[in-house]
């Protein structure tokens, strides 16, 4: 959320409890969308309305701006820890979780400075659920 709600950051929020929302959300077609509408409708969150955008520089700077949230991966945020840009609140009840998949061909591998990437992306995104866990 922005920064200047009553809410204080960090603190894990009940999206039952929490509405009604004013949700932005990847447009349709996007898989994310579909598995949020799915969590949405089973945990009985209360949405007034929803705003298609799948610019996530967009979505940061709308929340940034204005009374508009999302449903972002933690890996996504955590940059955000302790900053007054925008603020936290983990969903806990019931818990959403990512998949992180790493593609490559079966028939090539990966060069060497792409294997350093992917090592590197790998091993951040692993730090980084360890510090969402934490903040939590």
């Amino acid at each position: 959320t922005r920064t200047d709600t009553t809410r204080k950051d960090l603190d894990p929020i009940n999206l039952k409890t929490a509405g009604p929302l004013k949700l932005i959300l990847p447009r349709a077609g996007n898989s994310r969308r579909a598995r949020l509408e799915t969590y949405l409708n089973e945990v009985g969150a209360r949405v007034e309305s929803i705003l298609d955008l799948d610019s996530m520089m967009g979505t940061l700077t709308t929340i940034s701006e204005s009374d508009w949230v999302s449903i972002l991966p933690g890996t996504l945020c955590i940059t955000d820890v302790g900053k007054k840009v925008r603020k936290l609140h983990p969903i806990t009840v019931p818990r959403l979780t990512v998949d992180y998949f790493l593609i490559q061909s079966q028939v090539r591998v990966l060069n060497p400075a792409a294997q350093i990437i992917a090592e590197h992306f790998i091993q951040r995104i692993k730090t980084v659920c360890a510090e969402v866990r934490t903040c939590l």
